[in-house]
């Protein structure tokens, strides 16, 4: 996972990318078990993943991000971390502390796609079911 490996909290959390006194921060999975989210930062710069993490790190340590220009709510529920002036994270809020990221994109517009967003809300309902079903969140 790059420079947010350091951040597993063992082998059980191996999506969390961020844990920090106020929330964690995991890395969304579908159905299939795959990771876009894992994936797209895994494609990112070394500059570009520091300032993601960077990100992370401040929402699980202080439970919220109060700039607007880093981390703002979307619609409906998704919420977006912005590293820099196009990398985007797309994620939402769950109980216990946790938020799940479930999409990173790279935003070529001012606004994102509407299949971006769906995407994001798909990955984020099948990582919902899979952590009722007992598969990993």
């Amino acid at each position: 996972m790059g420079n947010a490996e350091g951040e597993q909290a063992n082998g059980h959390d191996h999506d969390v990318v961020a844990k920090g006194p106020c929330r964690t921060i995991h890395f969304a999975r579908e159905k299939n078990g795959n990771c876009p989210a894992l994936e797209f930062y895994e494609s990112l710069s070394k500059d570009e993943q520091a300032k993601a993490l960077a990100l992370f790190k401040r929402l699980a340590d202080s439970g919220s991000i109060h700039n607007r220009e880093k981390f703002k709510k979307l619609e409906d529920g998704l919420w977006e971390f912005k590293p820099t002036s196009q990398v985007r994270f797309i994620g939402d809020f769950r109980p216990r502390g946790r938020f799940f990221v479930s999409l990173g994109v790279r935003k070529k517009k001012d606004r994102h796609s509407s299949s971006d967003l769906d995407r994001a809300r798909r990955i984020l309902m099948e990582n919902d079911e899979r952590s009722q079903t007992g598969g990993k969140p």
